[in-house]
């Protein structure tokens, strides 16, 4: 943030592959404005809890892994990538675990 003299305060935004409800401001242009389809805060394995995301989320394969790193949050066994790209956020979402892609699970 850099302030003027006047005491008035301007910012500048940066990031890459993000995915936003709202804003009001306005964000970098890779943004995706849009519901991310978040699904409850849930053990969905390694050791934190996170966010899964739906099959028709935005955020599906429209991330990026420019770190380089091998696993998701969740840690081994939970690939960064798991699709044609990586998602946005700290879970990859894995179509081959899907066992029933109707959303009728027993």
């Amino acid at each position: 943030m850099n302030d003027d003299v006047d005491g008035s305060a301007s910012v500048t935004l940066l990031g890459a592959n993000n995915l936003i409800g709202v804003a009001s401001i306005t964000p970098p242009p890779d943004t995706i404005s849009a519901d991310p389809q978040l699904l409850p805060l849930a053990s969905n394995g390694g050791q934190t809890q996170t966010h899964a995301i739906k099959i028709s989320s935005p955020a599906l394969d429209a991330g990026n892994n420019d770190a380089g790193v091998a696993n998701d949050q969740r840690g081994s066994g939970y690939p960064r990538i798991s699709g044609a790209g990586a998602d946005i956020g700290a879970f990859d979402f894995d179509l081959s675990d899907v066992i029933f892609r109707d959303g009728f699970d027993p």
